[in-house]
């Protein structure tokens, strides 16, 4: 496949365009377009790749609980050990949470039972109106007054 584009490259290269011009030009700038794009695209992989490292750091959090958890059933650390290192992993997420007014800090408890919505109040789809009213109420427009008839000549 790739020796059929280079071929291709190659033949485009040698020939005359429509114009009688050359196509080099053309071929020049087609070929540093397709770099400039895969290196884009390399660049774009490296910068996401480094922005979501640390999003999985974060996650590993919870990971660390689970082995913490894991460390404490099997007889390794002490349940007090394990509160304190538990509270610390904690206070270490809250404080690298930012709180503002689009990131309010979760209830940590319940006020009032939540109770079901009312069903909503729909309008009436069947109504209609008096003779001469419009559905609001409102008298409906006079029909235009047709002109007189005009006396044959």
């Amino acid at each position: 496949m790739m020796t059929m584009c280079w071929n291709s490259v190659v033949l485009l290269m040698q020939t005359k365009g429509r114009a009688g011009g050359p196509t080099q030009p053309v071929v020049f700038w087609v070929i540093a377009l397709l770099a400039i794009a895969l290196v884009g695209g390399a660049l774009i992989l490296v910068v996401r790749r480094q922005l979501f490292a640390k999003d999985a750091d974060q996650a590993g959090q919870g990971t660390m609980m689970e082995s913490l958890r894991a460390m404490r059933d099997a007889g390794q650390i002490s349940s007090a050990e394990y509160d304190t290192m538990r509270r610390n992993m904690v206070e270490a997420i809250r404080s690298s949470t930012p709180r503002g007014k689009g990131n309010p800090a979760p209830p940590t408890t319940i006020t009032a039972p939540l109770r079901p919505l009312p069903p909503p109040t729909l309008p009436p789809t069947d109504r209609i109106a008096k003779p001469g009213f419009d559905l609001t109420g409102a008298p409906l427009p006079k029909p235009p007054t047709p002109p007189p008839p005009t006396p044959p000549k």
